[in-house]
């Protein structure tokens, strides 16, 4: 009785709603209004199970996933505790190998698993963060349908923790809440006109848009900023990227690939529709650091390197002794320099009509941007 007085009464003798085993469900503000206050509607067609959070339960910290026996009073002959309930918020690659990694542990009998997010759909950043012409790395969005369509496994998505549902409405239900959410913003340059001015995107929602993730797209005024600054203006064919990591590299690729290539992939209809209009023919990588410190790994750099009918050129690439010393310990970096160097040496053809270029230049940070302000 001493431990089941340590769970609030009213967490103990209240259903969780749960969409049914296997199905991924879609919740409206309503709908989890009922989940966490224990309403039933059979119009959502969700059925009520009692939770087991009478059993208090202690948590192995150097093994999460061992879980000791529940405290229980030493006169209970009762049946054996029920099915483990855990809740994991984020469905992106972290949250679908924690749901992964419980149902193997616990077996067949011995677990189910709530898994929510944010967005209607699951899969975080393998779905709207990875590029579309990167179908290889996809692949893996394979396995994780396996997860989500295992019995034990329901999935509610539309729901934002912080908003729609609370930590504290969360831990009473379950034997243990995970979070495994990642981050949600952008990092700033802190510079003037990085706010304000128009055609000014972060890395981050330019690839959701090209991806179709739910939360970009539904921006009309992201979207149509995004239509706008690469097919309204003729006269200005440039697109600049801050950055050398292997993000700047992708939306460098995507602006640079021809539609056709882009069409075989899976990237958002309403993307390949703006760039079959895009004027863009130059693009600029721009970044702080020098060529042997760039981030950008050579897999994804001699694939931007090798696009057809695209001139490559390459500004500052000057060695100092510090960074020879810096190729010297790094076999990947040595690699990218060389094909950096294969791409400026081999050239392309200046004759066809449809040139596109890169530029890459080291050494160089904003200080400031110009330009027209939103809604000009």
């Amino acid at each position: 009785q001493r431990a089941r007085r340590a769970v609030p009464a009213p967490a103990r003798n209240r259903p969780v709603r749960r969409a049914g085993a296997g199905m991924a469900a879609v919740c409206s503000r309503r709908a989890l209004v009922r989940l966490v206050s224990g309403g039933v509607t059979r119009r959502q067609g969700v059925g009520v199970v009692h939770q087991p959070t009478c059993f208090v339960t202690r948590l192995n910290i150097n093994n999460p996933f061992a879980f000791a026996k529940p405290f229980r009073s030493a006169s209970s002959n009762g049946p054996p505790p029920p099915a483990r309930l855990f809740c994991v918020v984020g469905s992106g690659p972290a949250g679908m190998y924690t749901v992964d990694r419980l149902l193997k542990h616990y077996g067949p009998n011995g677990v189910r698993v709530d898994l929510l997010d944010k967005s209607p759909v699951p899969f975080g950043l393998v779905r709207a963060g990875v590029a579309p012409d990167h179908q290889s790395t996809k692949l893996v969005q394979n396995r994780f349908d396996e997860i989500l369509r295992d019995a034990r496994v329901s999935f509610l998505g539309n729901v934002r923790l912080g908003s729609d549902v609370f930590l504290d409405e969360l831990t009473p239900r379950y034997h243990a809440t995970v979070l495994c959410y990642g981050a949600d913003g952008d990092t700033k340059l802190q510079i003037p006109g990085e706010d304000t001015l128009a055609g000014v995107f972060s890395a981050r929602r330019f690839v959701g848009w090209v991806n179709g993730d739910p939360e970009i797209v539904r921006d009309t005024t992201f979207t149509k900023e995004v239509h706008k600054s690469l097919t309204n203006y003729s006269d200005r064919n440039t697109c600049v990227i801050f950055g050398l990591g292997n993000v700047a590299v992708d939306c460098a690729r995507i602006l640079l690939r021809s539609v056709e290539e882009l069409s075989a992939t899976d990237i958002a209809r309403s993307a390949l529709e703006t760039l079959k209009q895009s004027n863009v023919r130059k693009v600029l990588l721009i970044g702080r650091r020098g060529m042997a410190q760039a981030a950008f790994s050579p897999k994804e750099l001699r694939e931007l390197l090798q696009l057809p009918d695209v001139k490559v050129t390459v500004f500052d690439d000057a060695l100092q002794a510090e960074d020879e010393e810096d190729l010297v310990t790094s076999r990947p970096r040595r690699r990218a320099v060389e094909a950096i160097r294969k791409a400026v040496d081999v050239g392309t053809d200046g004759d066809n009509k449809n040139l596109k270029e890169l530029q890459i230049k080291f050494l160089r940070s904003p200080v400031a941007l110009h330009g027209s302000p939103r809604g000009g």
